[in-house]
């Protein structure tokens, strides 16, 4: 038996903005970037996200800053379960590069990769042939626990994650995930208190600006011009030959459900692991995939879908940064006046 990795280690809200991020930056393709800097311009929200979460500095900055956070709160985290009576090998596997994905080689915009990959449903870069990513995080701690007694697993994971650990994966199958604590959190919380300091998102003072920033989200998809793209975009898609889908995002969404209906089928083995659904079940759903991708890459050109995505959803931002220009400026002290 072996662990599975909660989200816990990293607060909820903090996932979300990481997320966040992630979305702005790639959703529509590459940015212009300030021919000075040579780095990419951020988007009016993004430049307050940043701020307050490691942003700043070039990519390999940024990850070497958080890969530093990480060594140390893994270094108090192996402390913490020595005095709670376990054994703990440090993780320095990089949680916000599993969690936010994507990087160099993830290209949606660009003709080749849509070539090879599609939308990286069925198969997707660093995929080795039994299915697993070959960056899949792995459990440096899985072989000390298969030593342990079935209560002694018990303890130990909620010892490290906190109690109600285990139910992290009912939570996310149902969407209903707890408000985390990091005084309930387990060694994780305690650790990740010490080195990140009280994280304001989740404190009652800026609830209602993370629900405005959740709203904005959620409506991305009808902020003023977006429709009006949709619409242009899926016009082009009818007269390819692709009818029926009304957003852009649909397209790869009906590529997503095929491939996890078909994970679901499969089932999981002896051990709970998934299993891998047939190979030639996935080749049919990848070739599928690769040609309505390119057809989707082909409307996005011709309609300048990406550049009005970008346009719609940076002017959104700006009348958000407007109208909430006060508490996004408390919210950016706060977080900085927290960090250690």
């Amino acid at each position: 038996m072996s662990l599975s990795r909660p989200l816990l280690a990293i607060p909820a809200a903090v996932a979300a903005v990481l997320l966040f991020a992630g979305c702005t930056s790639s959703a529509t393709g590459d940015s212009p970037t300030d021919e000075s800097s040579g780095a990419a311009p951020q988007s009016p929200l993004s430049v307050y996200m940043d701020a307050m979460y490691g942003g700043g500095g070039s990519p390999e900055d940024q990850q070497a800053r958080l890969a530093a956070q990480q060594k140390k709160r893994e270094e108090i985290v192996a402390t913490c379960m020595k005095e709670k009576g376990f054994e703990y090998t440090p993780d320095l596997q990089s949680a916000v590069s599993t969690l936010a994905g994507g990087g160099d080689e993830w290209k949606p915009d660009d003709r080749e990769w849509v070539s090879q990959w599609g939308y990286g449903a069925a198969d997707f870069p660093g995929n080795d042939d039994s299915g697993t990513p070959a960056t899949a995080w792995v459990d440096p701690n899985a072989d000390y626990v298969e030593t342990l007694t079935e209560s002694e697993r018990t303890a130990f994971a909620e010892t490290l994650w906190g109690k109600g650990a285990t139910d992290a994966s009912t939570e996310a199958t149902s969407g209903e995930a707890s408000e985390w604590d990091w005084t309930t959190a387990g060694c994780q919380g305690a650790a990740y208190h010490e080195v990140n300091g009280q994280d304001p998102l989740q404190t009652d003072e800026f609830a209602p600006l993370m629900d405005a920033i959740n709203e904005l989200w959620q409506q991305a998809s009808t902020a003023p011009g977006m429709p009006e793209a949709d619409r242009d975009w899926a016009t082009c898609m009818d007269e390819t030959g692709y009818p029926g889908f009304t957003a852009q995002s649909d397209a790869p969404q009906s590529i997503h459900a095929v491939v996890n209906e078909l994970w679901t089928q499969s089932g999981k083995d002896s051990s709970g692991q998934p299993v891998k659904p047939d190979a030639t079940k996935l080749a049919e759903v990848k070739d599928k995939e690769i040609t309505l991708a390119l057809a989707d890459l082909d409307c996005r050109e011709k309609t300048d879908y990406s550049a009005r995505a970008k346009k719609a959803r940076w002017d959104a931002e700006a009348a958000f940064v407007a109208d909430h220009k006060a508490e996004l400026e408390a919210l950016k002290a706060a977080a900085a006046q927290a960090q250690p």
